[in-house]
């Protein structure tokens, strides 16, 4: 039963990415690699800017809802509208001060009033799906988060259509598709007991604070390309990226699953036993689909030699996967320390490779640094997974 659970939690993300790639294509088909990369670029900043909203807080709602805490979730919910409601009202009380474009460059595109509904309905409302995780729920999860995205592609495809190409249209389709299934969720997330576990709050905080620098250095090859007025490349960039992106994610999705064992185990013996398979086979799949998808790549952009960074996807895959299931065990595990470490000494590397590397090679600079970004953070992941073994498992 929890194979066959796994096996249609992994189908549905398969299609999830499948639907995001197919999105993507018919997007950047549209609008074109300039008006597609500052529609990235948008993305990129609402990413960054989640960190209003404690994002940490979503971990921490997972966990104590598994431990029978159900109340912890409308503790973190409100405490996450209220942290936005609070950095929004500050965010534009220091815009009469200084100018916000500045700092944002997306915002000589798109208003900020839009960016900050965006983060509400995405961001904040998804505390519903940390709080049905908690519970085990991650069919019902996954399901109604591929509906979202199914939504998005439906409201692309008639933007295609209808020759529609203005990207805060587009930007509104997008926070509408995930924003009304946030909603549906919420609503759906019903609570049995109002017990809140103490300290769900403060590691919701110490987790954002110690994930901040990731979620910045995340997107610090967009953010730069961006800056550099070199749309079309960052346009290249996401759109290829995007594959090894929903690769991590839909890996991730499976990995998730595994955090209730983590906590409880020992990784030696685990890992041994199924995340060593897991990553052989998820590997092996989505090598497959890197070449496959070639053709679609270089239908769309016939200038980008595709097979060189079809090599690129390869490696970063083979760095990446490994560490996401380190990291996934520290969290379980609670360590705090461990994972600031790792995340801040890779943030930091990947930031100057992204500096040095773009500004003199544009689009294949930010491709060749990640791959080595991601390299550095295994051998960052896979160290201090050692150290904290060493000193807390026997």
């Amino acid at each position: 039963m929890k194979n066959k659970r796994l096996f249609f939690i992994a189908l549905i993300n398969f299609i999830a990415m499948g639907v995001n790639l197919l999105t993507f294509a018919i997007l950047s088909n549209l609008v074109g690699a300039e008006s597609f990369g500052i529609f990235q670029l948008i993305l990129a900043n609402l990413q960054i800017l989640s960190i209003l909203a404690i994002p940490g807080l979503l971990p921490a709602t997972t966990q104590s809802t598994a431990r029978g805490f159900e109340g912890t979730f409308r503790q973190n919910l409100k405490f996450s509208l209220f942290a936005l409601s609070f950095f929004s009202i500050a965010l534009l009380l220091g815009s009469n001060f200084f100018e916000l474009s500045t700092i944002l460059v997306v915002l000589d595109y798109i208003d900020i009033w839009i960016l900050l509904l965006a983060i509400f309905l995405i961001f904040s409302l998804k505390q519903w799906v940390s709080f049905q995780n908690g519970k085990g729920r991650y069919l019902l999860t996954n399901s109604i988060q591929l509906i979202s995205r199914i939504l998005f592609l439906v409201c692309v495809t008639y933007s295609a259509y209808k020759n529609f190409v203005d990207i805060e249209l587009i930007l509104i389709f997008y926070i509408i598709s995930f924003g009304l299934i946030n909603i549906f969720g919420i609503f759906l997330s019903k609570v049995k007991n109002k017990k809140i576990e103490q300290g769900s709050l403060k590691f919701g905080i110490t987790t954002t604070i110690a994930e901040t620098p990731s979620l910045i250095s995340n997107q610090v090859e967009k953010i730069i390309l961006g800056a550099s007025s070199l749309l079309s490349d960052l346009g290249l960039f996401a759109l290829i990226s995007s594959l090894a992106e929903s690769a991590k994610g839909f890996m991730q999705s499976i990995i998730t699953t595994k955090t209730p064992d983590l906590a409880r185990g020992n990784f030696q013996q685990l890992f041994r036993k199924e995340m060593f398979s897991i990553y052989v086979f998820f590997l092996l799949l989505f090598v497959s689909l890197s070449f496959a998808i070639e053709p679609i790549i270089n239908y769309f952009f016939p200038a980008l030699n595709s097979k060189n960074y079809m090599f690129l996807i390869f490696l970063s895959l083979i760095f990446s996967i490994p560490t996401m299931s380190l990291l996934t065990y520290l969290k379980a595990k609670l360590s705090q320390t461990y994972i600031l470490n790792i995340q801040i000494s890779s943030a930091i590397f990947r930031t100057l490779l992204a500096i040095f590397l773009i500004p003199a090679y544009g689009f294949y600079g930010a491709v060749l640094g990640v791959v080595i970004y991601r390299l550095f953070q295994f051998i960052c992941a896979s160290i201090f997974t050692y150290l904290f073994i060493l000193h807390h498992e026997k």
